[in-house]
């Protein structure tokens, strides 16, 4: 096909087979052009490309970020068209196995870099010299220990490590502008004490690992806004917990913890905590500051005494109780609480209509998995209960011995995302299915937290010699795992058949 030559134009768009020359371009969206030529060209705005193999820059000057997405392109090293781009802001290289980062070096403007599930055993040291490096994503990769050169990365403010098998030594302390620290999947049994001499930490995921305790030096955290805990073994928080002053979210999903100390009635920015699956008793709760808006409870032995504990928290809107000990006499205790607007039900001894009757009272209740009886209500009522349901998973059955379809709700996102996870070990996994058939015409919304659950339960599954096949998917969703590069990485069908 011939190309066409486009000269001195202000421009809003690239079109494949053409020759630019000193054209202006001011982009809005993603591209991944196919046999074009830059010459003396100017890029106003922030740019995203794809793969350039069939392009040439020659000459061209770019105003804002540049960023190229080579997620899934199955390459094993980096491309030498890539080396014509030595302006690159942001790379992500991500789902590209056995890749080899030999030449990284030449990105010394690199902000942002993605090695998410590359097979990465170590780093090359040429790395030391991406010192404009933010962001790095080292996710589902083999480390044994953080590769030496991490260390000299003294601009990272994000650092992603979770699903190896890393432990921190004592020069994780020269990253002193780390801000986020992913440390979860990584089967360790003490936490870091390393990790608390980064002062400017504010986000701090240590969960599913196997700690046991957390160490007093943690109150040196003073910046700590999110802490996530969730699936370790901790059984109980130090008192020092209480200098986390600026602390506003805490996951302690699934610990041993029984009691809370009394200092945590200090963290007056707390605004969201996460009790769930825990052994945490109603008497704890008198030690929680009255800044917290947001409490998760389900799964838990609290009973009907613990909302006598609530009149001390006025900015309390959202109460998970689901498959706990409350009766009708607790729900209605709840009517004391004046900022009250969603509250989840599901697996509790109230029937339907109880739970009608407390719906017309105008708190907004939202009932995850609870099964309503048609029959006991107003058809209006039955409607609106229906509306509200916001599973992960709606339903599924067994095809054969190691094989399941199942159907998915409204949506996925960090909401119902635990759901679906612990669906998937306890439910599937538990009874020997590795080949799952995930159903999503029901599907609306999907969002990075539930896509990364769906990459890391279909290389669970495939480990233990089964598959993940997505059917019914809508344009709109397919989409999305384009633009994300993740076509690769699923089968899809149009049905089961």
């Amino acid at each position: 096909m011939e190309q066409q030559h486009i000269k001195l134009k202000s421009l809003q768009n690239i079109e494949d087979h053409s020759v630019y020359h000193g054209c202006v371009f001011y982009l809005s969206k993603s591209y991944q052009p196919q046999h074009v030529e830059f010459y003396d060209c100017s890029f106003r705005t922030n740019v995203t490309f794809g793969n350039l193999d069939t392009c040439v820059f020659r000459n061209c000057s770019f105003a804002g970020d540049v960023t190229v997405g080579l997620q899934s392109s199955e390459i094993k090293s980096i491309p030498k068209w890539l080396f014509q781009m030595p302006m690159l802001t942001q790379l992500d290289l991500s789902y590209n196995y056995d890749l080899s980062l030999q030449g990284i070096s030449k990105f010394s403007r690199l902000t942002h870099l993605n090695l998410r599930n590359c097979g990465l055993k170590d780093l090359p040291q040429e790395m030391n010299e991406l010192q404009n490096l933010t962001h790095l994503n080292l996710n589902m990769n083999n480390f044994k220990e953080l590769p030496v050169v991490v260390y000299q990365l003294c601009s990272l403010t994000r650092l992603e490590l979770a699903l190896n098998e890393v432990s921190l030594t004592e020069e994780i302390q020269q990253l002193n502008k780390l801000t986020y620290l992913d440390f979860s999947r990584n089967s360790l049994q003490d936490f870091p004490i390393s990790v608390c001499q980064l002062s400017a930490i504010t986000h701090l995921d240590m969960s599913f690992n196997e700690i046991t305790e957390l160490p007093p030096q943690v109150g040196e955290l003073k910046h700590l806004v999110y802490l996530d805990l969730a699936h370790n073994n901790i059984s109980k928080l130090p008192p020092e917990i209480g200098k986390l002053r600026l602390l506003a979210e805490l996951k302690l999903r699934r610990n041993n913890i029984q009691n809370l100390p009394p200092q945590m009635s200090n963290l007056t920015s707390l605004h969201s905590i996460d009790f769930s699956y825990t052994r945490i008793t109603n008497d704890s709760f008198t030690h929680l500051a009255g800044s917290v808006e947001k409490i998760d409870l389900s799964h838990t032995a609290i009973s009907n005494d613990v909302f006598a504990c609530f009149d001390k928290l006025p900015k309390l809107s959202d109460v998970d109780v689901r498959f706990t000990c409350i009766t009708k006499e607790g729900l209605h205790s709840f009517h004391n609480i004046s900022q009250l607007s969603s509250l989840l039900l599901a697996g509790i001894r109230i029937t339907p209509v109880e739970i009608a009757l407390f719906y017309k009272h105008n708190v907004n209740v939202n009932l995850s998995c609870i099964e309503i009886d048609k029959d006991e209500m107003k058809e209006t009522d039955y409607k609106k209960f229906m509306a509200k349901k916001s599973v992960a998973i709606a339903q599924w059955w067994r095809t054969s011995e190691n094989t399941a379809v199942v159907v998915g709700g409204d949506y996925i996102d960090g909401d119902n995302v635990h759901e679906l996870s612990a669906s998937f070990h306890r439910i599937f996994l538990g009874v020997g299915i590795t080949n799952i058939v995930f159903d999503l015409s029901s599907i609306k919304y999907i969002n990075s937290t539930g896509l990364d659950e769906f990459v890391l339960r279909a290389h669970e599954l495939r480990s233990r010699g089964g598959d993940f096949l997505l059917i019914n998917v809508s344009e709109k969703i397919r989409a999305l795992f384009d633009m994300l590069g993740l076509l690769s990485v699923f089968r899809f069908s149009e049905s089961t058949e």
